[in-house]
């Protein structure tokens, strides 16, 4: 196990989330509600495995997604979604509004550097905003 920081042994892991199992049926939505730090977040990357977990099994529509390649989960993550309660927990600062648009454009839709502003740009007047603009997000 090792020692901590100021030299005390450590002590067993921490277990975030432990003994979790969700039925989802296609067309289904599941939201967790629970106290802050409850594990909710972590559950919601444990699925799309943005973490690891460290035992267990993750199944998605009958596939296990522990054993598939990057390249699989990239493709199964367009049919999944999270959305964290904690909007800065989800957005970059750093990024504009065009390039947090554009991001998803370009990883699950395959499309170009060149062509996701453009497509980024056409949502905005849908909604009845004014165009996308350049201006970084602020904190």
């Amino acid at each position: 196990m090792g020692e901590s920081l100021f030299g005390a042994p450590r002590q067993g892991g921490v277990r975030a989330v432990d003994d979790v199992t969700l039925d989802i049926h296609a067309g289904e939505t599941l939201g967790l509600v629970g106290e802050s730090g409850s594990g909710k977040s972590t559950l919601g990357r444990l699925v799309l495995r943005l973490i690891e977990p460290s035992s267990g099994s993750v199944l998605f529509a009958g596939r296990d997604l522990l054993a598939a390649s990057h390249r699989e989960m990239r493709r199964l993550r367009r049919d999944m979604q999270i959305i964290f309660q904690d909007p800065f927990g989800s957005l970059d600062p750093r990024m504009n509004v065009e390039d947090i648009i554009s991001e998803p454009l370009v990883i699950h839709e395959a499309m170009s550097l060149d062509g996701a502003p453009v497509r980024a740009s056409e949502f905005a007047p849908r909604r009845g905003s004014r165009p996308v603009c350049a201006a970084p997000v602020s904190a």
